[in-house]
């Protein structure tokens, strides 16, 4: 197998080298390292050109005409790889050198499988591991130990997405099969690849911590992170079950909401008609339907109840094409 990695750049002169030799030295050596850079105005250019000219047949570097901002640029930088696999990786991070190894060999042992993603540590400015926080990836790790049969795409779409960019490599075909990503609100392509990829429950997850991923002092913490505290951990990862013998009335409901939630933010998608687009409507509404099913089942007045409150107050009312 082929690798291409597709790095998107922005001002990153701080810790692009760093990035870059970390994935030069990898055990299974890439292939191609596409990087498009957003017209930044450091010196990030220049290194680009420094590494274009000492591994000419490794690196691809392109500076956008206009600037494209993370999702449409990593959607260029994902057109332009050309080998079957295509990891995507941030500026500022480090990969462990068994990154590659360790991905392809999950892609060659389960050639359905249509990506990847994996665990990883957090550092900050000084490149130092921040052992005070736990991760959502450490979350999910757990959550995956407990409810080995999970349906990701109910995960994603109920609780958050569970995957990140950085962390992440797909397969090129499916990747650009389903390129543009759709233009919403605070959705990324990262998201995009991980929902499209659910639906036939081929987005795996893989323990190994195979990153540093930086956190900034201007970043939000909070995002992905949470201080490590057992109490708060559980919390965290309480919230995170669902589909269990002892739902209760609340937690259906919960899910219900956030599924309404999805479908009503993909209203404009649907209007395309296209294959993909019927797929994820057609999943929607089917993950949205045993939902209603169960909470009618296990609280029928109740759920008569707040049906009709919801019509009335209109509250979590699915919006028509």
């Amino acid at each position: 197998m082929k690798i291409s990695v597709a790095i998107c750049t922005y001002n990153g002169e701080k810790y692009i080298e760093e990035q870059l030799d970390s994935i030069l030295n990898q055990k299974v050596s890439v292939d191609e390292i596409v990087v498009c850079d957003d017209l930044s105005t450091d010196k990030t250019w220049e290194i680009l050109k420094n590494y274009k000219l000492k591994y000419p047949e490794i690196f691809k570097i392109f500076k956008n005409e206009k600037t494209l901002k993370s999702v449409k640029n990593f959607e260029k930088a994902i057109k332009l790889c050309t080998y079957e696999i295509i990891f995507l990786s941030d500026q500022d991070d480090y990969w462990y050198p068994q990154k590659t190894e360790i991905f392809v060999s999950k892609f060659k042992e389960n050639p359905e499988m249509l990506g990847y993603c994996s665990n990883g540590y957090l550092m900050d400015e000084n490149s130092d591991i921040m052992t005070e926080y736990f991760t959502k990836w450490d979350v999910y790790e757990k959550y995956l130990e407990d409810n080995p049969k999970n349906d990701n795409f109910n995960f994603l779409t109920q609780k958050g997405n569970f995957s990140t960019g950085a962390t992440m490599a797909v397969r090129a075909d499916f990747a650009k099969s389903i390129l543009p990503v759709p233009i919403l609100e605070n959705f990324h392509h990262d998201e995009w690849l991980t929902l499209l990829a659910t639906i036939p429950g081929k987005m795996g997850f893989i323990s190994q911590k195979l990153i540093n991923y930086r956190v900034h002092s201007s970043q939000q913490v909070g995002g992905i992170a949470f201080l490590k505290n057992s109490d708060y951990f559980s919390e965290i990862y309480q919230y995170f079950i669902f589909n269990t013998i002892n739902d209760d009335f609340k937690s259906i409901k919960s899910r219900i909401r956030a599924q309404i939630d999805w479908h009503n933010k993909f209203l404009i998608y649907y209007k395309n008609n296209s294959l993909q687009q019927e797929q994820l409507k057609k999943k929607f509404f089917e993950e949205l339907k045993k939902n209603m099913d169960l909470l009618k089942k296990k609280f029928p007045f109740k759920s008569f109840f707040i049906y009709n409150l919801d019509k009335l107050l209109n509250k979590r009312q699915l919006k028509k094409n």
